[in-house]
């Protein structure tokens, strides 16, 4: 159901998506669905998605994903529920994705997601200006996703300080 459900609300942008990586998407939405029962990850109801929640949760991650094409290296700030690093993620080829997640509970849902999904990347229960203070973070990926967190001059700079140049 919540396959088809993507599908449609992908072939009316006009995007489509190969077989594996529909089902990719899937296989995090049921994850995502069951660990949602227990812990509150997202402020959406994934017993009966609306299109709202399809599209923030997943169309809009994979729209973006084509403009992180050749990202090799990905670091998303304050993680979540996985959302858009994980659908980003999904989408891209050989990507390496570190997720920042402060909350022990959603970095725990993070790492069953990366091991789950076979995601090449890991989770660190770190805050963003904590991370950029660990040496071997430093200038170590090509882009970054953020969503839901409050912007703000230290939260940019340490951003910045884990890209690198160009």
């Amino acid at each position: 159901m919540f396959e088809a459900r993507l599908a449609e609300r992908l072939r009316g942008l006009a995007v489509g998506l190969p077989g594996d990586r529909l089902t990719k998407l899937t296989e995090y939405f049921e994850l995502l669905r069951r660990w949602s029962l227990k812990v509150n990850l997202t402020g959406f109801d994934l017993e009966d998605p609306t299109d709202e929640a399809i599209d923030r949760l997943f169309v809009e991650p994979v729209i973006a994903s084509r403009y992180l094409s050749g990202t090799s290296a990905l670091v998303d700030v304050g993680s979540g529920a996985g959302s858009p690093a994980i659908p980003v993620t999904l989408m891209l080829d050989d990507v390496e994705l570190t997720m920042l997640e402060p909350r022990l509970k959603k970095s725990t849902f993070l790492r069953e997601a990366v091991r789950s999904l076979g995601i090449r990347g890991a989770v660190l229960t770190s805050r963003v200006e904590d991370a950029a203070r660990d040496h071997g973070l430093l200038e170590r990926f090509d882009s970054a996703t953020i969503r839901a967190v409050r912007l703000d001059g230290t939260v940019l700079r340490s951003v910045a300080d884990l890209l690198r140049s160009g």
